[in-house]
């Protein structure tokens, strides 16, 4: 099972061109967004991004960021269904 933080770490990364720009979107330390980016790369064998400034995803991390797009707008879906439009 793929840990959502760090898949969500890893798409702030690449969004924001910056491990630092990262953090600071994520509100958490520069530290932790390294940690995170490490301990998926390790649990999946593979190296993800290039950390040249900006921050480039190799061919792997491409595809990663496919599947955290794709999350987030299941994400949206599904929020837009349980609570419909004119719902608090």
């Amino acid at each position: 099972m793929l840990d959502r933080l760090q898949l969500e770490t890893f798409g702030a990364v690449i969004g924001q061109g910056r491990f630092e720009d990262a953090a600071r979107a994520r509100r958490i330390s520069h530290g932790a967004v390294s940690q995170r980016i490490r301990a998926r790369d390790e649990g999946l064998s593979t190296v993800s991004l290039f950390r040249e400034i900006p921050v480039v995803p190799t061919q792997m991390g491409e595809i990663q960021l496919g599947y955290v797009k794709e999350l987030r707008l299941l994400e949206l879906e599904m929020m837009q269904r349980v609570r419909p439009t004119g719902s608090p």
